[in-house]
């Protein structure tokens, strides 16, 4: 399960690496001195926007292992607005903004706002993910599978009174609905919070 937390470290580095790459055959044409434009055009932040949209998204999808649509579609926006913003996306912004009727002197951000924007969403994002309960979750003791909580009447089940029962998350309000805890390798499964 360690092995979880180097995924976003991986997958950045492998984004950036494709990126530069990127940068090398396609928007220079593998030209000799293509290092040099690389670093005076200030393109490593782009790189390092988008790698760092990519790894928040894999950081997200880890984090809550599919629980949250939202948490996906939030990494995706931000992996959006980094294009956006960048050199491929940005012409967009002063044609939206010219039908708005607003007059903007360059067509493109300079790569350090492109950054500087990525560095404020995934912030926002990761304080939110670091707030959200996860909530708690069904483990196979045998093999290590996890499995979300089923839904007992009306919400993720809860441990009840007898051990091996799921009961309806309004307990106290009068609901008895209870499911049996769900077996994986021949064994009830362990409640962990």
């Amino acid at each position: 399960m360690k092995y979880k937390r180097i995924i976003p470290f991986v997958v950045f580095v492998l984004v950036f690496f494709l990126e530069v790459l990127y940068f090398k055959i396609f928007v220079v044409h593998s030209n000799p001195m293509w290092w040099t434009f690389y670093i005076r055009l200030q393109h490593y932040f782009i790189s390092f926007s988008i790698a760092l949209a990519f790894a928040y998204g894999a950081f997200a999808f880890i984090r809550l292992r599919g629980r949250s649509k939202g948490a996906v579609a939030g990494s995706t926006a931000v992996a959006f607005l980094v294009w956006f913003t960048s050199c491929c996306g940005a012409p967009m912004i002063a044609i939206i903004l010219g039908i708005l009727g607003i007059s903007v002197g360059s067509t493109t951000l300079p790569p350090i706002a492109t950054t500087g924007i990525t560095l404020i969403f995934v912030s926002l994002g990761m304080v939110w993910l670091m707030k959200k309960k996860v909530g708690a979750k069904l483990v196979c003791e045998i093999c290590g599978t996890e499995v979300a909580v089923p839904i007992v009447h009306c919400g993720p089940g809860i441990l009840g009174p007898e051990e091996n029962k799921l009961y309806c998350p309004c307990l106290n309000e009068g609901h008895t609905e209870y499911i049996k805890m769900s077996k994986h390798c021949g064994k009830p499964m362990k409640y962990i919070k």
